[in-house]
């Protein structure tokens, strides 16, 4: 496991990303803390490094740089010595102090080499002085990977973003078959809400080896994870005493007060409110685009499709940010199954399938199974091809960051005319055509 993460931490750096933003840093501090034997802590990151080193230099950058940075390796050899210090006192105080140590020293190491091996700047203290003001966008960066890499210790099955948390132990389980019908998925969570089983389980030796500090829950859907209930229950019994922060938004205001919520819980208040900052601009300049607008169609989120289920809690308030309306939706509360007369009556113009749960390519073979219920091909939205298929999992289901892309995304397919398309690495979304036989991407 100690050398998965190693590796892990190497290859994030083949991943997009901002400058100096991948938990090499952490990587060192990790095997300093946890290595066996000191020596080796300090020589397997340090051949990960080199051999990544390379790989990105001559392969990635085509050799425009060089290879050799000794001031760069010494700065994270020293980080691996800070390591030493946390061991058998890892805790979250101890672990953010490294971390924080760590990005200072690579920080004034790894730029004295620049100032002292390179020609950018003269060699005076004034010099070195500009070498250092010139690298503090890079610390910022630096810190934030090094910090968060340790942070994080284990997440949900649920939890794939960033890239970094696929590779992170799994503490729960679901007793949800994936690969079933959405029907099928229907009467388990029924048959098990009725009975009083829970849908999902928690790794509890896992969690006693991870000793975390602080565990984050949710008490809005006992549906969609672990309940807040069986957390608190569950770790009582844990040596470490976790903290446990319970999460219940209900609207894009509660997601963005949850971040600073958790920015409090692990100390980060600064970055959270930069980060708050950054999300309300966005928000904010999709709901003036929308304010002018003269008309706002008739949409109908869908949130599960056999049976049909209305959106809930921010997804009304998404709609109608983004130019559009959507009566069917329950605002500020959970989801709900609807008749879909309803939906028939109310004659959609846009259908827009945010399917809890599912990624874009599951989501299309749910529209599938919308094609055949009675009176969908005469619905405005099927008429005009306005019907949509989205990575409900990813972005509309999840109360976070994303939630502002999905915002956007919203805005995109109500109104192209006035909106542009979200910026976005991957695809999420897909229009899509309706007809008996199925539906056709």
């Amino acid at each position: 496991m100690l050398y998965l993460y190693v590796l892990t931490a190497v290859l994030m750096r083949l991943l997009p990303h901002p400058w100096n933003m991948t938990p090499l840093g952490a990587m060192f501090l990790f095997s300093g803390a946890t290595f066996t034997r000191k020596w080796h802590s300090l020589l397997v990151p340090l051949t990960a490094l080199l051999l990544s080193d390379y790989v990105v230099i001559q392969i990635l950058y085509g050799g425009r740089y060089s290879w050799f940075s000794p001031y760069t390796w010494a700065g994270f050899l020293l980080v691996g010595i800070i390591g030493w210090a946390l061991r058998n006192r890892i805790t979250f105080a101890t672990v953010a102090a490294g971390s924080l140590a760590g990005s200072i020293v690579f920080f004034l190491i790894s730029n004295f080499g620049v100032w002292a091996a390179g020609q950018l700047y003269p060699h005076t203290w004034t010099g070195l002085a500009t070498a250092y003001l010139a690298g503090l966008p890079f610390f910022r960066n630096t810190a934030i990977g090094d910090i968060m890499g340790d942070s994080l210790v284990a997440v949900s099955h649920e939890c794939d973003y960033p890239e970094r948390a696929r590779h992170l132990p799994k503490v729960t389980r679901s007793r949800i078959n994936p690969a079933a019908s959405s029907r099928q998925i229907e009467d388990t969570v029924a048959d098990s809400l009725q009975a009083g089983t829970p849908l999902y389980t928690l790794e509890l030796e896992l969690l006693e080896r991870i000793q975390p500090d602080l565990v984050i829950t949710q008490g809005l859907c006992d549906v969609c994870a672990v309940s807040t209930n069986l957390v608190e229950g569950a770790i009582c019994s844990l040596s470490s005493r976790p903290a446990v922060l319970n999460l219940e938004p209900h609207s894009l205001a509660d997601i963005l007060d949850n971040i600073r919520s958790v920015a409090t819980a692990i100390r980060r208040e600064h970055a959270a409110e930069s980060l708050i900052e950054k999300l309300s601009a966005r928000i904010e300049s999709v709901r003036k685009r929308a304010a002018t607008l003269a008309s706002r169609p008739r949409v109908f989120c869908m949130e599960w499709v056999d049976p049909p289920y209305c959106g809930g809690h921010w997804m009304k308030e998404l709609v109608e940010l983004a130019g559009g309306r959507d009566d069917l939706a329950n605002d500020a509360n959970p989801s709900y199954r609807i008749e879909w007369k309803q939906v028939i009556q109310y004659a959609p113009e846009i259908i827009v399938l945010t399917c809890c749960g599912f990624d874009l390519e599951r989501c299309k073979r749910e529209a599938e199974i919308l094609a055949t219920f009675p009176g969908v091909l005469d619905l405005p939205a099927v008429k005009q091809n306005q019907v949509f298929a989205t990575a409900g999992s990813g972005y509309f289901s999840r109360p976070g960051p994303r939630i502002v892309d999905s915002l956007e995304i919203l805005a995109y397919l109500i109104h192209p005319e006035i909106s542009p398309p979200p910026a976005l690495r991957e695809e999420v979304f897909s229009a899509l055509t309706l007809v008996h036989a199925g539906a056709e991407a």
